[in-house]
């Protein structure tokens, strides 16, 4: 029973670090089809939702909090990672980039992160800012440009 219970955990944690951000940014610019991509989504063992653009496709993965990008090579692009309820997202559970959490405010994301090097949004959408320096952008949960208490609604990595 004891040889039993130590594969299993090691069979649920050998797996764990295909979740985090870190390893799901690493698959930008990797083939949908390519054989580390493939090995992702089956650890991943969630069906997506697949929705087609003109120019571009996603593979969401609402349960688990992720949507990816993908051109119309097949190449990801853009991962995009959700805080909870986000556009019908569950929470995304593993670690974020740059020691983010969904519970930090703004003023505390430009403490750690610097100035944004863009931003947008102005009162119509929700308010998003960008570091390309660090391939990094951010949406907050207010269209309000000035509330520095504002949390992460998405993430999204390029």
């Amino acid at each position: 029973m004891k040889q039993f219970i130590t594969i299993l955990i090691f069979l649920v944690l050998s797996g764990s670090h295909l979740i985090g951000s870190e390893y799901i940014f690493s698959l930008t610019g990797e083939n949908i089809r390519g054989e580390k991509f493939q090995k992702w989504l089956n650890t991943i063992n969630t069906p997506a939702e697949i929705s087609r653009h003109s120019d571009s496709y996603y593979y969401s993965f609402k349960s688990k909090g992720i949507s990816l990008r993908f051109n119309s090579d097949d190449i990801l692009t853009t991962v995009f990672l959700y805080s909870e309820g986000a556009d019908g997202f569950r929470q995304f559970q593993g670690k974020l980039p740059f020691g983010l959490t969904f519970l930090d405010k703004r003023k505390d994301i430009e403490k750690l992160l610097g100035y944004p090097e863009k931003m947008g949004g102005n009162g119509v959408i929700k308010f998003w800012v960008g570091y390309p320096s660090k391939a990094l952008g951010i949406t907050y949960n207010t269209k309000n440009v000035n509330n520095l208490n504002a949390k992460i609604y998405t993430i999204y990595l390029k």
